[in-house]
C-alpha cells in the first residue's frame, strides 16, 4: 500500500490552476511530492499504439521539458504518456502521473514500475479516487480534465480521432491552456 495524502478543494494545498477549471475534483489523493501541484507543468499525452517516431518524439519532449525545469504530467498510460515520463526521468526531471483509478489500483499495471520510479525521483501521483478504487470506463476520460487542469500547456503526440488524447486537448482548450 502506497502512503497517500487527501487534499480537499477548500484546502490551501489544493492547486489553484485546478480549482479554476469546470468541474474540479472535490478532493485529490496524492502520493509523493505534493509541492509539484503548484510547479510549472506541461501535459504530454498521446496514442497507446504509437509509432517508433512517436516514441522518440515523446522521449525527447519529456527530456527537454525536464531539462528546462518543467514538470511533465501525463496519465501514465501505455505508449506516449509513459515515454514522456521515461524521457523526463532520464533527464532527472519531475513527473506527475494522474490516474483514473485509486493509487493502489494503478492501471495499467505494466506501468507500475514507471510510477514507482517517478515517485522515487521526487515525483507525484494524483487521483480523484480513494486509493482502493479500481478504474472504470468513465474514470479515464474524466481524469483527462485533471491532466490539462494541472498543466500550463498540453502536447499531443499521435492521437486517434476518437482518442482520450483528443478529449484531453478539448479540456485543455476549454481551460484556456495552450495546445
Amino acid at each position: 500500500m502506497i502512503e497517500t495524502v487527501k487534499i480537499d478543494i477548500d484546502s490551501v494545498e489544493y492547486p489553484a490552476r485546478l480549482r479554476e477549471i469546470h468541474n474540479p475534483p472535490a478532493q485529490l489523493y496524492c502520493a509523493g511530492n505534493t509541492e509539484l501541484l503548484n510547479e510549472r507543468s506541461v501535459g504530454v499525452v498521446g496514442a497507446r499504439k504509437n509509432t517508433v517516431y512517436g516514441k522518440n518524439v515523446a522521449l525527447m519532449i519529456g527530456r527537454r521539458l525536464a531539462e528546462s525545469g518543467m514538470v511533465v504530467t501525463s496519465g501514465l498510460a501505455l505508449g506516449i504518456d509513459g515515454y514522456s515520463h521515461e524521457g523526463a526521468l532520464e533527464a532527472d526531471g519531475k513527473v506527475i502521473g494522474v490516474l483514473g483509478s485509486g493509487i493502489d489500483h494503478m492501471t495499467p499495471q505494466r506501468n507500475r514500475s514507471l510510477m514507482m520510479r517517478g515517485l522515487d525521483n521526487g515525483g507525484l501521483v494524483v487521483s480523484e479516487y480513494p486509493p482502493e478504487t479500481e478504474g472504470f470506463k468513465s474514470s479515464f476520460p474524466a481524469r483527462n480534465r485533471i491532466i490539462s487542469g494541472l498543466s500550463e500547456a498540453l502536447v499531443v503526440v499521435e492521437a486517434g480521432l476518437d482518442s482520450g488524447s483528443l478529449i484531453t486537448a478539448k479540456y485543455a482548450t476549454e481551460q484556456g491552456r495552450t495546445v
